[in-house]
């Protein structure tokens, strides 16, 4: 199982990443734009992508326009948005993020490590921490 992980602030991305390596036992790829984690989404398999997470904004495509490929094109990918906002769930748009798939959610950001983690053994079924796998670095 693989975690698609989308955030621009490369520090964050590394240090979250490593920390859903560490408590999870999936493989992270990490991008560092919407659109080039919608370019990965075409060249890749995705079957066995079993959540993406987005920070929404981002200079090279925001997380809201990586939400509406991954809609449209794999709407059965739990898709997790984290955001600086609070503001989001005011808007069509990530109102449609939530009604989309059960699954989809939103955190605002600082959140803590520890909900994003359960968040996403909550996608995968998971009930607890396993052996880390094989971090995966796709380059940007």
């Amino acid at each position: 199982m693989k975690i698609l992980y989308v955030e621009d602030e490369e520090a964050l991305l590394n240090l979250i990443s490593m920390e859903i390596e560490a408590e999870l036992d999936c493989q992270v790829v990490e991008l560092t734009s919407g659109n080039k984690a919608i370019a990965w989404l075409k060249e890749n398999n995705s079957s066995d992508i079993g959540a993406i997470i987005s920070d929404h904004k981002m200079p090279d495509g925001p997380g809201s326009a990586l939400f509406m490929y991954v809609k449209e094109n794999h709407p059965t990918i739990p898709f997790i948005l984290t955001t600086g906002s609070a503001e989001v769930h005011n808007t069509k748009e990530f109102t449609d993020l939530l009604t989309a798939n059960p699954k989809n959610s939103i955190l605002i950001k600082p959140f803590h490590l520890d909900n994003l983690i359960d968040k996403i053994k909550e996608l995968m079924g998971s009930q607890g921490p396993s052996s880390p796998s094989h971090f995966l670095r796709v380059s940007h």
